[in-house]
């Protein structure tokens, strides 16, 4: 088995704290998705919306070169992909395949696959240097399965049940999307319930998720 080395074998406790304000940003702007009368009090979720606005110009602008230079015979990307659906829906008043729905759709990829994948790094990093015993014990679970230094696959995930659990885990205590409140558009049955038009609701989803269950594998 080839050496390995820790990251942060000086991590001092102190870094709890900075484990702790890693999200404020994110919080505040969470309060203020679920309580927007409180938007008055803060100042910090302003920041955001304003990169937020920054980021739908340059979508906009993305969107509008891609209906301009598409081939629609060869679709190569989603946003063209969206764009051909929504040529062929043209003439269906109930479709959702309208200008809103394509800029919010590729926001919320833009937005879901950058800063959540970043910040969830930043905590596996930290929490990591803070355990360097579990950090030991999944390199030394990867770089078994992974012993020919092969790219890992989407079936490794199998054999590797300690790291997928560290996973969890991590995603758990880090809870970086916490309570993020959602609305119906329309009115729709779902598993047996009825849920009318506009009818809001939050999911939390950490509570799924036992947390320190790995550590008896």
């Amino acid at each position: 088995m080839r050496p390995y080395k820790s990251i942060g074998h000086n991590c001092k406790k102190s870094n709890n704290h900075y484990l702790i304000n890693i999200n404020t940003q994110i919080l505040f702007f969470q309060i203020f998705n679920m309580y927007p009368v409180l938007g008055i009090f803060m100042k910090t979720h302003k920041k955001i919306l304003d990169k937020i606005d920054e980021i739908c110009m340059m979508l906009k602008a993305e969107i509008k070169a891609k209906r301009q230079t598409m081939d629609y015979n060869y679709v190569t990307t989603f946003i063209e992909a969206f764009i051909a659906k929504q040529e062929l829906e043209r003439t269906n008043k109930d479709t959702l395949f309208d200008d809103d729905n394509i800029l919010a759709t590729v926001l919320d990829l833009v937005m879901a696959g950058t800063e959540t994948t970043a910040t969830t790094l930043q905590w596996g990093i930290l929490l990591m240097m803070r355990y360097p015993d579990i950090q030991k014990q999944v390199q030394k679970e990867i770089y078994t399965v992974l012993e020919s230094r092969r790219p890992p696959t989407f079936e490794d995930r199998k054999a590797m049940p300690y790291t997928m659990a560290v996973i969890h885990e991590i995603q758990r205590f880090a809870n970086v999307i916490p309570h993020i409140p959602h609305a119906t558009s329309r009115e729709i049955n779902f598993k047996g319930y009825h849920l009318p038009k506009v009818s809001r609701w939050i999911d939390c989803k950490h509570s799924q998720i036992q947390p320190l269950w790995f550590l008896s594998l």
